[in-house]
């Protein structure tokens, strides 16, 4: 435990995150208080949403300042317990730093049952952004078999569980990604009807051929500008995350915005931590779905946590498919 580590904010950036952002600093390895758990990550979680404060902006109060370790969620295996729900080797899911060692109290921790599949599905499809995805779909989207919706981000990880539930439920997906690799992929993997290359010429023209009752929105910004000729009247807009606005020094110009009004298009925000009654009916779909093989997910791994920093500058940078994940210490 001599050369343990982890990742600091060294800088709050002025432009798009670099990996120059962050910083490597040794840790300590902690003496357990009763009640705590020490624990060895296996898989930590790169989320968009941590942009938010890597830009010293604060996210449910909480502002993240240079030299402040990263947290974000992820499974790890306990390898000393001082909490009697909790033994060395069982794994657990929870929100920790950005460390190769680090303690928890074992009350903020949940113990995983084990997986066919690898780990890192806990983190994704059968984690928080499955359950992001159903409840901003079936909860705020309100989706009825037959209707057309429209998933923007459709190769990362929240809009490509979204599109195949959406699927799943009998509706025709349309999705939109950057490139035609993520394009190709959101069709001939995830089942999408069709996926629109958002940096082609004819990208305007091609939404507007179609007629959308819901929008799962992950971007936001120019992209949300020009969805909404594609929207038709009392649509839905569930917004989910507004990628492009994370970095503040960004300007975006809206010339369609009055669509909302005059098709009297309803726009939803959500927090899922705010629906934990229904967590549970969306894990049960959602463990339907990748035991029937209609719902997966495809992770983009990063190996080695001095890696994250720049896992985490490509997967801003949109250069990721899937869900980004670091795998620190799992074979």
């Amino acid at each position: 435990m001599e050369n343990e580590f982890g990742v600091v904010l060294a800088r709050t950036p002025s432009g798009p995150i670099d990996p120059s952002d962050f910083a490597l600093r040794k840790v300590v390895p902690p003496s357990l208080s009763d009640g705590e758990v020490l624990i060895r990550p296996d898989y930590i979680s790169l989320d968009p949403y941590l942009a938010i404060q890597v830009y010293g902006r604060p996210v449910r109060g909480t502002i993240l300042k240079p030299g402040d370790a990263l947290r974000s969620r992820m499974v790890g295996t306990v390898v000393e317990s001082r909490h009697p729900g909790f033994s060395v080797g069982d794994q657990v899911r929870g929100i920790g730093p950005w460390q190769s060692l680090f303690a928890m109290a074992g009350s903020e921790l949940e113990k995983l049952p084990h997986l066919a599949l690898s780990a890192y599905y806990h983190l994704s499809v059968l984690g928080t952004p499955g359950i992001t995805a159903w409840i901003g779909l079936h909860r705020i989207g309100r989706i009825k078999s037959g209707e057309t919706i429209i998933v923007s981000g459709a190769s990362g990880t929240i809009g490509s569980i979204a599109g195949q539930l959406a699927r799943r439920q009998g509706c025709k997906v349309f999705g939109i990604a950057g490139g035609d690799a993520k394009c190709a992929h959101a069709r001939d993997a995830l089942g999408f009807h069709a996926c629109l290359d958002h940096r082609k010429q004819d990208f305007a023209a091609r939404l507007k051929e179609i007629e959308a009752q819901v929008y799962f929105e992950n971007v936001g910004g120019n992209l949300l500008d020009a969805v909404l000729p594609a929207l038709c009247d009392h649509a839905r807009i569930v917004l989910c995350g507004m990628i492009a606005h994370y970095d503040k020094d960004k300007t975006h110009q809206f010339r369609n915005l009055h669509m909302l009004l005059e098709k009297a298009i309803d726009v939803r925000p959500y927090r899922v931590s705010e629906h934990a009654e229904h967590h549970g009916e969306a894990m049960r779909e959602l463990a339907e779905g990748v035991a029937d093989g209609s719902v997966t997910c495809t992770h983009t791994l990063a190996r080695g946590l001095e890696t994250a920093p720049e896992a985490f500058a490509a997967m801003m940078r949109g250069e990721a498919l899937g869900k980004s994940i670091v795998q620190v210490g799992a074979a």
